[in-house]
């Protein structure tokens, strides 16, 4: 749980490495959001897998800043959700919004591979938004850096991003192949008809925020009672180990 104490003009946040980061932070956003008049405050501090976040926000945004690099690598706004349902924007319209937001991104990691692997309209009734997203390849190993932003397809405006990049830092080279790493996959399904089965190796972060890379292999199973059977089994690219599991029943 997070305490943070406010101290006259002074924050401390529990978990912190530097207090100083805190003032950095508040920086960082303003940078993203371009203009000096935001009004925001620190709300949290999350640790994930791919490094340290301090949580700023306000009533409408919520902006997540990496504490090592203070970037601001994840960003939403409630409040440019409102009427998009009403879709007014075509997808080359958002698309181009998207790319004009996203290439800085793009254009100062020039050692990345990235590709446009999503790019629809994901339509929720209430709430519907465009969404692209870029990966980065290395060898068709999908790497750690990730692009997501969705558009508001009413007006345009951004409704959440992501920006993670990270090089890769661990040996490439694996011991399992796919077959292998699919059948140790289908066992994990037992008495459960297998009806299609994909694979393709990532590199991704443990708990302890450690690369890996694994298989992630997909196991559609024939459905029962109308409900969809299978899941997605993370399989370790080295030593076989069945980093993962998720069941879809």
């Amino acid at each position: 749980m997070l305490i943070c104490i406010i101290i006259g003009s002074g924050i401390i946040v529990e978990g912190t490495k530097d207090s100083n980061n805190i003032n950095a932070a508040f920086d960082s956003v303003i940078t993203f959001k371009g203009i000096e008049d935001v009004t925001i405050k620190l709300t949290g501090y999350e640790k994930t897998p791919y490094g340290n976040f301090l949580v700023l926000s306000n009533n409408a945004e919520e902006f997540w800043v990496n504490e090592d690099n203070l970037e601001v690598e994840r960003y939403s706004s409630y409040f440019n959700y409102s009427n998009s349902n009403i879709i007014k924007l075509t997808n080359e319209e958002a698309y181009e919004i998207a790319q004009k937001f996203v290439q800085k991104d793009i254009s100062t990691n020039g050692n990345k591979q990235y590709q446009l692997i999503i790019n629809k309209l994901n339509d929720g009734g209430d709430v519907c938004e465009y969404e692209y997203q870029w990966r980065d390849y290395t060898n068709n190993i999908e790497g750690p850096s990730l692009i997501d932003i969705c558009i508001n397809p009413s007006d345009g405006n951004i409704m959440s991003y992501v920006g993670i990049n990270r090089d890769i830092i661990i040996p490439i080279d694996y011991s399992i192949a796919s077959q292998n790493a699919e059948s140790l996959a289908i066992q994990q399904f037992d008495s459960i008809e297998v009806q299609k089965i994909s694979s393709y190796l990532k590199i991704g972060y443990d708990e302890e925020g450690y690369q890996k890379l694994f298989w992630v292999i997909t196991v559609h199973c024939k459905p029962e009672n109308y409900q969809m059977q299978g899941g997605i089994v993370h399989i370790d690219a080295k030593s076989g180990e069945i980093l993962r599991i998720y069941r879809w029943k």
